[in-house]
């Protein structure tokens, strides 16, 4: 598991600048959002499921998995490394956009504080898991060239859905439900609110992943 993980990062190592370049384009393209941990979380997002796209694309184009399954190597272990190796390139994008905030903080650029809050963090990783955890039993299913087309929509509708689905409500009128579900929430601390959609995040990635390990156990190579 660890080789593998370590193959990810040999694979996209050539390319380590763009997420510190990713970063700085976001700030300097959002700096009229007026709260930051909605930055932080818009870059996270972005950086993560770029290196995921370059991650992909590299085994796709050179027949890595049947390499892979060549190899004394089970295939839950090589659909666990890759769901690994999301949070992974999470952990990448975010500290880029840490480093980034730092560095535009000391120059006293655009007004951008490192303070990090738990809701970027938490909004990272619904965000990526969303578009992850549909991609990746596409991507077991039909490889990556067939794959990024269904990723590309679930990216748009990631960051478009919301507004669009805010802007159905406002026109049909209030939802009661979804108002009590909303009023609930905001009256929860911190802590239960992030323990909440951490077992949203939990439960999407095991439906994912059982998904994946289906179809990957099906699959010829």
């Amino acid at each position: 598991m660890h080789n593998l993980l370590v193959k990810d990062f040999y694979i996209i190592k050539k390319y380590l600048w763009i997420p510190l370049f990713y970063s700085f384009v976001v700030f300097v393209l959002s700096k009229n959002i007026g709260e930051l941990a909605v930055v932080y979380s818009i870059g996270t997002v972005m950086i993560a499921h770029t290196l995921m796209m370059y991650a992909t694309s590299y085994d796709d184009k050179n027949n890595s998995e049947v390499v892979l399954n060549s190899l004394p190597i089970s295939r839950f272990k090589i659909v666990l490394y890759r769901y690994i190796s999301v949070f992974l390139f999470t952990l990448l994008g975010l500290a880029s956009m840490i480093l980034a905030g730092f560095v535009l903080d000391s120059l006293n650029l655009l007004n951008i504080s490192i303070e990090l809050k738990i809701g970027s963090v938490i909004g990272s990783l619904i965000g990526i898991s969303l578009i992850s955890f549909s991609y990746l039993p596409t991507y077991f299913k039909f490889g990556y060239v067939k794959a990024k087309i269904f990723n590309f929509i679930v990216f748009i509708m990631v960051f478009v859905g919301p507004v669009f689905l805010k802007n159905i409500l406002d026109y049909g009128g209030k939802n009661e439900g979804l108002d009590k579900l909303i009023i609930f929430l905001n009256s929860q601390n911190e802590f239960l609110l992030s323990l909440f959609f951490i077992g949203i995040i939990i439960g999407a990635g095991l439906v994912s992943f059982t998904i994946s390990m289906v179809i990957y156990n099906k699959r010829e190579f």
